[in-house]
């Protein structure tokens, strides 16, 4: 059974409830950054001169945050998870990785957030969203 499969409450609910499962579970606790971007690119199809069309990153910028010479911002993960078609999960994963606060659903911005990746939105129509409530776009 392969961990990146099951949602976190799945995977909590699994562990707590079948205990004798944990030695099926895979985990790829030692994944770096550069490595769950590319696997999330993979996983997307999405090429790199996609991302920089998306996130309106420049070329150089995405091919140095995809060989891992920098660790970006808790604003470009986001826009880089909208740009990959990220899940929730995949996101907070993203930000976990590069040492940045995760998604906290009780703040109304990150919230909003959470519900804009859960509905597969585009950053456009997230900056859009999130402006429309009163909050920081991810620009």
């Amino acid at each position: 059974m392969n961990a990146n499969a099951i949602i976190t409450e799945n995977l909590m609910k699994l562990l707590c409830s079948k205990p004798n499962e944990f030695k099926n579970i895979t985990f790829d606790e030692n994944i770096t950054l550069t490595e769950l971007l590319e696997k999330l690119r993979g996983k997307s199809g999405i090429t790199k001169p996609d991302i920089v069309i998306r996130t309106g990153l420049s070329k150089t910028y995405i091919y140095q945050l995809f060989n891992g010479e920098y660790i970006p911002g808790r604003n470009v993960l986001l826009r880089l998870a909208f740009a990959l078609n990220a899940s929730v999960d995949d996101t907070q994963r993203l930000l976990m990785l590069a040492k940045k606060s995760v998604l906290y659903p009780k703040i109304k911005r990150d919230a909003a957030i959470i519900v804009c990746l859960s509905q597969k939105n585009s950053e456009t129509e997230t900056n859009e969203f999130l402006q429309s409530i009163g909050e920081e776009t991810l620009l």
